[in-house]
C-alpha cells in the first residue's frame, strides 16, 4: 500500500495532536532542517519498503 511509502516533513514545532497522529502513523517524520543526506536515507528507505 501507498502509506508504507509516506514520510511527513515538518518545519514547525508540532502540538500535542499533530505529534500524536505522527507516532502512530508509524511514518517516518524527518523535521527541518535537514541534509541532503538525511532526506536520501529517508527515501531510500522508503524504496526499500
Amino acid at each position: 500500500p501507498l502509506a508504507r511509502r509516506i514520510a511527513f516533513v515538518t518545519g514547525d514545532t508540532l502540538g500535542p495532536s499533530a505529534g500524536r497522529f505522527l507516532a502512530r502513523s508509524g511514518c517516518p517524520v524527518i523535521e527541518k532542517p535537514f541534509t541532503p543526506g538525511d532526506i536520501a536515507a529517508v527515501l531510500t528507505a522508503l524504496m526499500e519498503k
